[in-house]
């Protein structure tokens, strides 16, 4: 009998240098905190297809709400909701809400002005940069978010 064969890719693109995440803690809707960030940061978050992620074999794509904001400045905003359906995508960060992914070259000043800036908005508790180590499915979540991107990109061309 034939053996089967099984292709196993592993994901090894060091995504450290490219993303920064910021955890925000907020009893706010989603829609409200964007709406905040939207006002005291200057931003322009859209809401965009929920992402999915799978988290074991029996209980596959939880969606997630995502929200969108791109810069001129080759700078990427991205707000996921940490927690759906009893599932907190960031275990290690169970207390978080929100989290901020900022994708492209961002020096430590600018991320520092935008934490000092959410942690002014009115029912934001805290908010604080993750060590992006210490979170053991950081390059799943941002693999995932890579392709949904694309994804939602390539519809919007069709």
């Amino acid at each position: 009998m034939a053996k089967k064969l099984k292709l196993h890719i592993k994901n090894k693109y060091d995504y450290k240098d490219k993303y920064k995440i910021i955890g925000i803690c907020s009893h706010l809707k989603d829609y409200r905190i964007c709406w905040n960030l939207n006002k005291k940061l200057d931003f322009r978050f859209k809401k965009i297809k929920d992402i999915k992620f799978e988290f074991d074999k029996k209980i596959k794509n939880i969606l997630f709400s995502l929200y969108h904001q791109e810069e001129k400045d080759f700078i990427t905003y991205y707000l996921i909701s940490n927690h759906r359906l009893n599932k907190i995508l960031i275990p290690e960060q169970r207390q978080l809400d929100y989290i901020l992914i900022i994708k492209g070259p961002i020096n430590t000043l600018k991320i520092q002005s935008i934490i000092k800036k959410i942690r002014q908005i009115n029912n934001v508790l805290t908010a604080y940069n993750i060590d992006m180590s210490l979170v053991k499915k950081t390059d799943d979540i941002l693999f995932d978010l890579e392709l949904h991107i694309l994804n939602v990109k390539e519809k919007k061309k069709k």
